[in-house]
């Protein structure tokens, strides 16, 4: 009988052991089965994460927010068609520049050009309906979290640079 108890004592120990186990383990996430579903999530992460910084120190109104948001929505809108077209032409700029022909990925680079530009002049154009819609104090915060960011982006692009 004693034989009996330490069997059924150990499988019951064994079982609370593996369902402390189980639930103690990490929570299984299903992955994207697309690079670019998750491309869209890093672009989506950094597009907040920059909105974040532009709008540090500012304390919007709900309206304020509404028209900031409806003005977002317009330019994503315009740049996705831009950013879709560069899509192909920066893959292979990347592909050629890890295999080392940095000569061809320059070219590849230099074809974007004038998509840049446009995607440029609209990031522009946006900021400055953005900035129409703030009070002059919030501009004043808004104009320094631009020059801020601006600087961040000149330092890394020389690190990467040299």
């Amino acid at each position: 009988m004693s034989v009996v108890r330490t069997i059924a004592l150990t499988i019951a120990v064994a079982a609370g052991a593996a369902s402390v186990a189980a639930a103690q383990a990490p929570a299984l996430t299903t992955p994207d089965t697309t690079a670019q579903s998750g491309q869209h999530h890093r672009a989506r992460r950094g597009a907040r994460a920059m909105s974040q910084r532009l709008f540090e120190g500012i304390t919007l109104t709900s309206a304020e927010r509404t028209t900031v948001d409806s003005i977002n929505h317009a330019y994503a809108a315009k740049m996705k068609p831009l950013m879709d077209s560069l899509r192909p032409a920066m893959k292979q700029a990347r592909a050629h520049r890890q295999r080392g022909d940095t000569t061809t990925a320059a070219a590849a680079w230099k074809q974007t050009q004038g998509t840049r530009d446009q995607l440029m002049s609209l990031r522009k154009q946006q900021l400055a309906d953005i900035r129409a819609v703030l009070t002059p104090q919030q501009q004043q915060q808004l104009d320094a979290n631009v020059k801020t960011m601006k600087e961040r982006g000149g330092k890394r692009g020389k690190k990467s640079g040299s």
